[in-house]
């Protein structure tokens, strides 16, 4: 047995007791300290008193090092927030600034198109100005070739109106200086001078001339060879038996609707105003007629 007096060593944080050889304590690796048995009950109430007031020591430590924790968490939550608001604000900022480069674009389009939209409006209204300006050049010119076709025509209804009276006064002399002119011969002598009446307006046409003067000249020479017709239908009818007549008659009616479709045929189309000239296409064909029917005469 040891004696009481033997002294021991003690840790100072857990209380631990050790040989004297031993330096640090196992537990906590604290330095030992040298104690006597004797006293130990005194060192056991010190050491409770270091003890207390090393925890309590530690636990200021402790509640200081746990403020400066709370400190940097707060600064850095701070510092995150702020980042966060910051990275907000430049998204709007950005965002901004490309709803204004849209706005501005979008305006821009706008004003581009404004613009085209007059200068077709005015391209058109100058295509429309030049249309009507060509429209009413052309009525004017139109008007004009009315009427230089109505003078021409007027001028050559008066012409024909002489060669027939002339034909006419012909005649008449024709008849007077002979009374003894058969029948024939006077309708012979009536068919030569239509004839060169004939000739004579159709001698006035050139392959230069316009159609509606061509048309005008036709309308002519279709009335003259029309009036000879006339008479001699009329003397046909004063002449002729009743039979004969009567189918002569029907062939007259059959060429008359055959002279009218082919006027029809010959207009159909075209967008010239033959309103001056409506019989010319059938001068030709009213000619032809005239002869067959000097043929039907029975002298």
């Amino acid at each position: 047995m040891r004696k009481e007096s033997e002294k021991m060593k003690k840790c100072q944080k857990c209380g631990a007791e050790y040989e004297e050889d031993k330096k640090f304590c196992k537990r906590c690796g604290s330095p030992l300290l040298e104690v006597d048995k004797n006293s130990e009950q005194n060192d056991q109430d010190g050491f409770q008193d270091w003890k207390e007031d090393n925890e309590e020591a530690g636990d200021e430590q402790q509640s200081g090092k746990k403020k400066k924790k709370n400190l940097w968490m707060g600064i850095l939550i701070g510092l995150v927030l702020v980042m966060f608001c910051g990275g907000i604000f430049a998204v709007y900022v950005i965002q901004e600034k490309r709803l204004e480069a849209v706005q501005e674009e979008h305006e821009k389009r706008e004003k581009e198109i404004e613009e085209e939209r007059k200068a077709e409006e005015k391209a058109r209204e100058k295509e429309e100005q030049k249309e009507e300006e060509k429209k009413k050049k052309e009525a004017e010119e139109q008007e004009q070739k009315e009427k230089e076709l109505k003078e021409q025509l007027q001028q050559k209804e008066e012409e024909l109106k002489k060669v027939q009276e002339q034909a006419e006064s012909e005649s008449n002399l024709s008849s007077n200086s002979s009374s003894q002119m058969s029948a024939q011969e006077w309708w012979d002598s009536r068919l030569a001078s239509t004839e060169a009446a004939d000739k004579q307006l159709a001698a006035e046409a050139s392959s230069g001339d316009s159609v509606e003067r061509q048309m005008s000249i036709a309308q002519g020479r279709y009335e003259l060879w029309d009036n000879l017709l006339n008479e001699l239908w009329a003397e046909l009818e004063a002449v002729l038996p009743g039979a004969e007549l009567g189918n002569l008659t029907d062939e007259q009616v059959s060429w008359i609707q055959q002279k009218e479709a082919m006027i029809a045929n010959y207009w159909q189309g075209t967008t010239i105003d033959h309103s001056s000239f409506p019989n010319g296409p059938a001068a030709d064909m009213t000619k032809e007629r005239v002869y067959y029917l000097r043929g039907k005469l029975p002298y």
